[in-house]
């Protein structure tokens, strides 16, 4: 029986698959097309995420993590509004570092905050979230860089945020996902003390390898094979890219995940893998690797929902249930 959407979704999704067909793709390795038409499915997104309305029992606050020897990144806070009143036990919250996705190319934070505000409430757990440099014009180590100066920052700030640093865990969804992936190993490779407890990967761009969606998706998948190129060619460079590809190394586990020497030491995993996703394959696999490793680990394989799903299906009560697992999973730090 061939692969389909969930029913839910199909409805759901429906409009936004009517506009998709009137708009041509874009050819592999143009990132200004990539990045205009995923912006247009956020809709008119205010530059400043301060001016984004956020639901009640919600608030946000920006940071620049300034630290010696580290470029400046700018930090987006969303927090229970009930802390700006309240005084936590020092040293006593859990934490989410948060980083969105788009290729590694492209949106902001301003793209992901209503999503970012709704898992708070949910969880009641803050999320800082990072506005990490895009490739190509800021390539490979730029965004990973930025990532890992802003959980120093945050073990630096701990007291100010009332943080237990032993509970923070990582999330990104698609390309920070990979950047998440990625982040864990450095700071296991560096020595972070204490690690980080958790990662929690949506549908994370883990492979470069990987150039086709294949196993039955075809034109079900949303973020495509030269989508896939388009992105990790911008990330790595694309002579680096191509010839790593040409000759299979030259390639780091900070740089992708998927062909890291070893997953020993790494924090404890939550994956989703949506079924009709070209990252599930390399998902199921850097999984596997942790089974293996005896780390714990829960996945999530979702028949009938493809990547991003749940920005293309808004409402469908099949993405609301894997929503509610990765609030479980939040909750859980």
């Amino acid at each position: 029986m061939p692969l389909a959407y969930d029913p839910e979704f199909a409805s759901a999704f429906a409009p936004i698959a009517a506009q998709l067909a009137t708009v041509p793709k874009p050819a592999v390795h143009d990132v200004a097309s990539r990045r205009t038409l995923l912006n247009s499915f956020f809709g008119a997104v205010p530059s400043s995420v301060s001016s984004i309305p956020l639901p009640n029992g919600v608030s946000h606050t920006s940071h620049t993590a300034s630290l010696s020897n580290h470029t400046p990144v700018t930090i987006h806070r969303f927090f229970p509004t009930a802390l700006s009143t309240s005084s936590p036990s020092p040293s006593s919250l859990p934490a989410l570092l948060h980083l969105h996705g788009g290729g590694l190319i492209s949106i902001s934070v301003a793209h992901l905050a209503p999503t970012l505000a709704s898992y708070v409430l949910a969880s009641e757990i803050q999320i800082f979230s990072v506005e990490y440099r895009l490739a190509p014009e800021h390539p490979f180590p730029a965004a990973l860089d930025d990532a890992h100066t802003a959980l120093l920052w945050l073990h630096a700030e701990a007291e100010q945020f009332g943080l237990d640093t032993s509970r923070i865990g990582l999330l990104g969804e698609s390309a920070g996902g990979g950047l998440a992936a990625a982040l864990a190993i450095r700071t296991r490779d560096t020595g972070l003390t204490p690690g980080v407890k958790k990662q929690i990967l949506v549908y994370p761009m883990l492979d470069y390898r990987t150039r086709e969606a294949g196993n039955g998706i075809g034109e079900l998948a949303f973020w495509t094979g030269e989508d896939n190129v388009t992105g990790w060619a911008a990330y790595l460079g694309r002579e680096r890219y191509e010839g790593a590809l040409e000759r299979e190394g030259g390639v780091t586990g900070e740089m992708s995940p998927a062909v890291v020497g070893s997953v020993e030491g790494l924090p404890a995993l939550y994956v989703e893998c949506p079924q009709l996703d070209i990252y599930c394959k390399e998902n199921l696999a850097y999984a596997t690797r942790f089974v293996e490793a005896g780390i714990e680990v829960e996945v999530h394989v979702v028949p009938g929902l493809p990547h991003g799903f749940e920005a293309l299906g808004k409402g469908a009560g099949s993405v609301e249930r894997v929503q509610e697992w990765r609030i479980r999973a939040m909750r859980g730090l």
